[in-house]
């Protein structure tokens, strides 16, 4: 008998190089980062998107397109290629492109057997060329694996693919089962604190990202970054944006990573996660070189330009599958330890006991008092007829 497990799971891939500095610069010259290298610190790559703050457009139409990123795509053994990725946007990694969410597939893709040879097989094209050393301190890809209910964030929860390896991601999926009420804290998946709540449910991060935007949105008037919820709220970042909200903006994130701001968020009482297992190895080979280029030069004639020895390719491509390890999953699921019939049932269970115990006393103690009547009676009779005899007259003796 065989079943079939749905893929639950969107599969992101967000790109890491964001921009082409020498066609947007913002408005920021070469002398004044100059300066922001100086009074960024360490972590410049993220402060200066601060400080630049693309929107969602520049981020779409600077960063790298499905076309040229998707070289090649297998689901499931069949055929598949960068019209089955949907594009979104992410502040810190671009664009991104999820699999098995498009709107022609709303039922989403479903596999049937386990092992690498069945699942999601990608080999992605990072471009290392066009990186920009200032935004892009990492050369790869991020890939987060998640329900499709759930909001992605690749930052947060992702991982990274090294190019020049082939990575195999076993999943197994675990579903957690919270009680809440009187035995806890956790709160409904369908519940709106969260963001994108009309499009995704409830999850811890998300829940923590709004509980962030929304005191900088109260008290700074403005947000860093560039979710939906927020499109008409101005961007703590940019020219246009004064001294004293960029100030206010530091003070609240300084404040939220020291855990001085007040967020509830409890875990979800219903949450479905995948455990990851991860192998790697060299690719391509100087063996499969050859072969590789034949099938791009027929897939891909930019690429089959770029990628002309086995050493470019591996600066330049990552290859991932993506697969089940079995098919059936683990659950785990919080119950009373003791239900309300239950503790009813022991406690009359107890309380026959205990009276039982009490007849079965009573009626020894009555026993008891019998056998030591009877016991005195028994000694008391002799002691009677003695002094009776000892009464007697003489002359009845």
């Amino acid at each position: 008998m065989s079943h079939d497990l749905p893929y639950t799971g969107e599969t992101s891939f967000i790109y890491e190089s964001l921009f082409s500095f020498w066609d947007y610069s913002y408005g920021v010259t070469w002398s004044s980062l100059i300066g922001l290298f100086d009074e960024l610190g360490d972590n410049f790559a993220s402060k200066i998107l601060d400080e630049i703050a693309p929107t969602k457009e520049d981020l779409r139409t600077m960063g790298h397109q499905a076309d040229d990123f998707i070289l090649q795509c297998n689901f499931n053994k069949a055929k598949c290629d960068y019209r089955n990725f949907t594009t979104s946007q992410n502040k810190q990694y671009g664009n991104c492109f999820t699999f098995n969410v498009t709107q022609q597939e709303k039922r989403g893709r479903r596999v049937s057997k386990v092992g690498s040879d069945y699942g999601l097989h990608l080999t992605l094209f990072i471009e290392k060329l066009q990186y920009v050393g200032l935004f892009t301190e990492e050369s790869g890809v991020r890939l987060a694996i998640h329900p499709k209910n759930i909001m992605p964030h690749p930052e947060d929860v992702g991982i990274s693919l090294t190019p020049g390896f082939a990575t195999s991601i076993g999943l197994r999926q675990v579903e957690l089962k919270r009680l809440g009420g009187r035995y806890g804290k956790c709160t409904d998946p369908k519940t709106n604190n969260h963001l994108s709540s009309d499009k995704y449910d409830y999850s811890i991060i998300s829940c923590q990202k709004k509980c962030l935007l929304d005191h900088m949105k109260e008290r700074c008037k403005c947000v860093n970054n560039i979710y939906d919820d927020y499109a008409n709220v101005t961007n703590c970042g940019g020219n246009e944006t004064e001294s004293s909200q960029v100030r206010c903006q530091q003070q609240v994130e300084t404040n939220f990573h020291s855990n001085k701001l007040e967020c509830d968020c409890p875990a979800p009482c219903h949450e479905i996660i995948h455990n990851m297992k991860l192998s790697t190895a060299l690719w391509p080979s100087e063996f499969y070189q050859p072969h590789l280029e034949d099938k791009l030069k027929n897939e891909n004639i930019s690429a089959y330009r770029s990628l002309n020895n086995s050493e470019i390719s591996r600066e330049n491509l990552v290859r991932v599958k993506i697969y089940f390890e079995e098919l059936n999953y683990e659950l785990i699921e919080q119950v009373p330890a003791h239900s309300v019939p239950e503790v009813l049932g022991s406690i009359g269970g107890l309380l026959g006991l205990y009276l039982g115990f009490s007849a079965l006393t009573i009626f020894e103690v009555v026993i008891l008092v019998y056998h030591l009547t009877q016991l005195a009676a028994k000694k008391a009779i002799p002691r009677i007829n003695t002094m009776i005899d000892s009464r007697k007259s003489p002359s009845e003796a």
